[in-house]
Order: structure tokens, then C-alpha cells, then sequence
């Protein structure tokens, strides 16, 4: 499904009815529910008055001096030539995947599902791909069938979006090593979109910050490029970063393609990174992120007790605020992922994001993403109507 096809729908959909449907898949949270660093971005505005004329360019590396010493404090090395900062994850992202087509790269599996905007920039670069599908509602990776995939096609890298996307079920370490050490007998690259991940559902982590854990193994990979995101999980749309990961010749790649496809980052950008990786403001951070974590679980609870003894399937989260619902599409006399997300939002208001928008279309399922971080009280009514229906 494309998503022109989605959004031209609510669009008229709205006009028609003259009111917004309820968005239980919406890319924003409620602001009443999630917790930001509101004295930290007040600091930042202030320290940032002074350089409000002043570009800061990706070539530049303003910033890395504080991101080197938040990795200090937790006794890990950090080169300033093995990373970049960039003002969101797209960009990152997109010019990574240039840089990769730049050094000859032409042929990639990708693991799905994955962002809509990938396969149509790839299109775009020409290079040519291969899709692996995982299975809602699990989503496992089964190593020795990817290898073969490998193995049978000129694949020069394997791109993977963890959390696998909306479904916030993490890609297993125990994965990624098997992967690497496969990997480092050839030249493939491996790329991981980690732009919405770190917010881990497990009480052992060290920081919400950064995922050293998920770092360490990556870096142990001959050709890789890691990107992640600290300002999504604190809901800092307006003041966005991203840090990318990579070897030397990759990085300086993306360091020269930086000016015409990244741009540059306002002073407020520079200064809220500073703070969000300054060392004083470690616990202050940890704990908005974890508040974030904790209320996404308890509504994930709520959901799943609504949901007890229905025939409504639903993946269980190890990170982010999202989940997947798959409704059996035998509820449905048309079961086209389309006319099943019409029907929904002109009988309900209720407006869903297929899963096919990020992956094939489900043949038993009509699956949609929700976020844990709305009101819940709407989320569940929105769930029950759909029960009864």
C-alpha cells in the first residue's frame, strides 16, 4: 500500500466529515502523558541566543566533545573520526545510503518491515533489492535462512530498522553476532536504522541515552553504520539529532556529501545536544525516558487485558512506545488492507497505519501500529468498538 493512498483518504475523509478521526497510530505523543526535559530545552534556548546566526555544518563537528565525554563516563573509547552528528535520523539515513551507493554499492537485502521512504529511496538511487519478511506477531530472524539469501544473491548489505518497525520487538544480540562474524568474511555492509530504539523495556539497562550494549556488537562488524536518536526518545520533535556511527572511509564520505543533502543544524539544535549528553543531566534524562518506558507498559497492560480471550493478536514489546494489532480479516467481507482501513475509519473515526505500508500485506491479518503513549482511555475505547464490530 502507498501511504499517498492513506493520507489522501483521512484527507478527504475529514473535509467530508468536517472533524479529525481519532490517529491510534500517531506518530506524535500527548503531551499530557509523555515526560521532556522542559528545564533542559529552556537551558538550551537561553545558551543558544548568542550563535543564533551562526550554521553548524556536519564537517564542522561542533558537539562531539560532549557526546566523547558521555562515553567516557561510561569507560567506553570513542574515536571523533567514527561518528557524525546530524540534525534527524532521515537525513542521517538517506545520506548514508548515497555515500553507500557513492563507494559502489548496488545490491541490498532488506529486512522488512522497514520505513516506506527506503525502498523509494533506493528506487531513486538505483540500487536494487531484495526483501526478507518476518512474520507478525513474533517477528524473528532466522539466521541460516538469511545466510542462504546472502549466499544466492550479490547482496553488498543488509539494511535492518530496529525495532522491527511499529512492532517494538528488538533484533536479538545473539543475532547481530551470528550475522557479524558471517559478515566479516566478506564485504558486506550491515545498517541498522536504530533511530527509534534505546528505550528498552528491560530494568537491567545501564542508560536510556545511549545502548552500549547494542554498540559494542555492532562496532565489531568490518562495515557497518549504526544511527540512533536520543532526542525521539524524550519526544523532542523540535529540536531533533542523530548520531551515525561508522568506519573512517564511510564517515568521511558523509562528511563531504554533508553540506549538499544534510544542511545544517540551528544553534538551539547544538546546545540541547550538549545538554543532553552533558554529564550532570544523565540521571535527569534517564529518569524523563524511563517515566516514558513505564507508562507505555502500563497501558500495554491495560491493552492486553481488553484483549483476553479475543481473537485479536497483538506483538509483545522489548522496546520504543508502539505495538502492532492484527485484526483476523475474516471480521471483514472485503479483506484488502485498504478497504479494511476505510471501513474502520469512516464507521469508527478511527484512523490506523497498515502494516503493509512497511511491510507485504499480511493475508490473514489486517495489522495497524499503536501508540502506548496516547490517551489510553481513548485507545481503549477505540479497541472496543473494533471488537464489537
Amino acid at each position: 500500500m502507498e501511504y499517498q493512498t492513506v493520507s489522501q483518504t483521512v484527507h478527504e475523509y475529514t473535509n467530508l466529515n468536517h472533524k479529525s478521526p481519532f490517529f491510534i497510530s500517531d506518530w506524535d505523543s500527548n503531551t499530557n502523558i509523555i515526560s521532556r526535559p522542559k528545564n533542559i530545552l529552556e537551558d538550551s534556548l537561553k545558551k543558544s541566543l548568542d550563535n543564533m546566526d551562526k550554521y553548524f555544518f556536519i564537517e564542522d563537528d561542533f558537539g562531539k566533545d560532549s557526546v566523547i565525554r558521555f562515553f567516557n563516563n561510561f569507560n567506553v573509547t570513542l574515536d571523533r573520526n567514527s561518528f557524525l552528528i546530524g540534525p534527524n535520523a532521515s537525513l542521517m539515513l538517506t545520506t548514508a545510503l548515497i555515500a553507500l551507493k557513492d563507494i559502489g554499492i548496488k545490491n541490498l537485502l532488506i529486512i522488512l518491515p522497514v520505513y516506506f521512504s527506503i525502498p523509494q529511496i533506493l528506487r531513486i538511487l538505483d540500487i536494487k533489492f531484495i526483501q526478507y519478511d518476518t512474520i507478525f506477531p513474533e517477528y524473528q530472524l532466522d539466521f541460516e535462512k538469511i545466510k542462504i539469501l546472502l549466499q544466492q544473491n550479490p547482496i553488498d548489505g543488509i539494511f535492518i530498522t530496529d525495532p522491527f518497525y511499529g512492532s517494538g520487538i528488538n533484533v536479538s544480540l545473539n543475532f547481530y553476532s551470528k550475522l557479524i562474524n558471517y559478515l566479516n568474511k566478506t564485504d558486506i555492509y550491515l545498517i541498522v536504522d536504530y533511530a527509534r530504539g534505546a528505550m528498552k523495556w528491560k530494568h537491567n539497562t545501564t542508560t536510556y541515552i545511549f545502548d552500549f550494549e547494542l554498540y559494542n556488537t555492532l562496532k565489531k562488524a568490518n562495515n557497518f553504520i549504526f544511527i540512533e536518536s536520543v532526542s525521539k526518545r524524550i519526544f523532542a520533535n523540535g529540536f531533533k539529532n542523530s548520531l551515525l556511527f561508522s568506519n573512517y572511509n564511510i564517515i568521511q564520505k558523509i562528511r563531504k556529501l554533508g553540506d549538499c543533502f544534510i544542511g545544517s543544524m540551528s544553534a538551539g539544535q547544538m546546545e540541547f545536544l550538549n545538554n543532553l549528553y552533558r554529564i550532570s543531566n544523565i540521571s535527569t534524562v534517564n529518569d524523563m525516558i524511563k517515566k516514558n518506558i513505564n507508562n507505555a507498559k502500563k497501558h500495554f497492560e491495560l491493552i492486553k487485558t481488553l484483549l483476553l480471550g479475543t481473537d485479536i493478536s497483538y506483538t509483545v514489546p522489548t522496546d520504543g512506545n508502539y505495538i502492532l494489532i492484527g485484526i483476523p480479516k475474516n471480521h471483514y467481507k472485503n479483506t484488502a488492507d485498504i478497504d479494511i482501513f476505510k471501513k474502520i475509519l469512516y464507521n469508527f473515526n478511527i484512523y490506523t497505519l497498515p502494516q503493509s505500508l512497511y511491510a507485504h500485506e499480511d493475508i490473514s491479518y489486517y495489522i495497524f501500529r499503536v501508540n502506548l503513549l496516547l490517551d489510553i482511555e481513548a485507545i481503549i475505547i477505540a479497541l472496543q468498538e473494533l471488537l464489537l464490530s
